[in-house]
């Protein structure tokens, strides 16, 4: 079974993409703000909205505060329901799906264990899961995010160290099945993506998440940082203590030897005492006094600081936002991540502020849905996403 095709936009101009994408991410605005942020005459913006009014893609909403003197502006709004995105997170064992308005607000939520790891075996666990989102909505693009490194405009899988791949085309692999153009992404970009399409406000930050692995996705100056093959943001093998631990892959003191969830759970454990569970029983034993776990924590704590104050030396990021699965622990390593941020900080650079951020792997998989919504705005108007 195929899921329902949406129908696409019709032909736009780049003006006509960028008045919708502030639209998506503003909210309704009047026509004299959206003219102003898009530095757009009165005439032109109106040329450039009445199509879209005609075909129901924009809509006249009720103005909102005080009544004024005079005839009130109504504000523009993008009608979210037009079309609908599939955004799909992959881990080592599972595939989380999500089904998003054009807005990426979400409409219903799907999970499926994954049968095995080879790649025909994924993509019919994708497949799966697209056709049953496709039955209550027709579908206009599909986003799928995975650990690992990813070219985008290509859709290739370039290498996943949990999915145990290296140049697998899997965006192609997927269309030849369900007819729906695929993009495919690193999970932290589209995380990343997602954190920017919903606060216009972040225009400067870094997204470090911790956990089975380590990653940072950068947006600067308003702009995604790709990287060169779509290599940015690989921090997991940062150097942090010449005669640190190990790690999997053998080399001494990197990040990934200290605070990954593995590394976290091997240094909490002394010969004694029964190897943890999770980082929700380190964290346990940590506040309880623990002194092995305690010290562990404090690790990988100062070596994710070391990585954030190098990263803020890099780049400069206007705000920091920590996350992933190795914060319900950070309340035991916060003391420890800040020194480890003065101990590299440049002196020249203001404090960092940390958010520490809860995500879910809804939020992730939504971040492959916004991908897939950026790029579906930008095909067509004929520019690459």
């Amino acid at each position: 079974m195929s899921p329902q095709l949406a129908p696409g936009l019709p032909d736009i101009t780049g003006s006509t993409r960028d008045i919708i994408r502030t639209l998506l991410r503003s909210g309704p605005l009047p026509r004299a703000e959206l003219a102003r942020r898009l530095s757009l005459s009165p005439a032109s913006l109106t040329k450039l909205t009445r199509p879209m009014l005609e075909i129901g893609l924009f809509q006249q909403v009720a103005p909102q505060g005080r009544a004024t003197i005079g005839r009130p502006s109504q504000p523009l709004s993008v009608d979210t329901s037009w079309t609908y995105f599939v955004g799909i997170k992959l881990t080592g064992d599972t595939a989380f799906a999500v089904l998003t308005d054009l807005g990426g607000g979400i409409v219903e939520t799907h999970e499926r264990a994954l049968s095995g790891v080879g790649v025909d075996d994924v993509v019919t666990d994708i497949v799966a899961l697209v056709n049953i989102c496709g039955t209550s909505a027709a579908i206009a693009g599909i986003g799928v995010s995975l650990a690992g490194s990813v070219l985008r405009g290509r859709g290739l899988v370039v290498a996943s160290p949990f999915l145990g791949w290296s140049d697998v085309d899997l965006a192609a692999r997927i269309e030849d099945i369900v007819g729906v153009p695929v993009i495919v992404e690193n999970d932290l970009r589209a995380l990343t993506c997602a954190r920017h399409w919903f606060d216009r406000h972040l225009t400067s930050f870094a997204l470090v998440t911790f956990g089975a692995g380590i990653g940072c996705g950068l947006v600067l100056d308003d702009r995604l940082i790709e990287g060169n093959l779509g290599a940015s943001g690989l921090i997991d093998h940062l150097r942090v203590d010449d005669h640190g631990p190990p790690c999997a892959h053998g080399h001494r003191g990197c990040v990934s030897g200290y605070a990954t969830t593995a590394a976290i759970l091997q240094a909490s454990h002394d010969g004694s005492v029964t190897l943890p569970s999770g980082l929700s029983e380190v964290g346990a034993r940590a506040r309880l006094g623990d002194p092995v776990a305690a010290t562990a924590l404090r690790a990988a704590g100062h070596a994710i600081g070391v990585v954030i104050g190098t990263i803020c030396n890099i780049t400069g990021p206007g705000a920091v936002i920590l996350s992933g699965e190795g914060i319900e622990v950070v309340d035991v390593m916060m003391e420890s991540i800040e020194r480890g941020i003065r101990a590299v900080m440049h002196p020249s650079l203001p404090p960092v502020v940390i958010t520490v951020t809860p995500l879910s792997f809804t939020d992730w998989a939504r971040g492959a849905a916004i991908v897939a919504i950026a790029h579906h705005l930008d095909l067509r108007s004929g520019v690459a996403a």
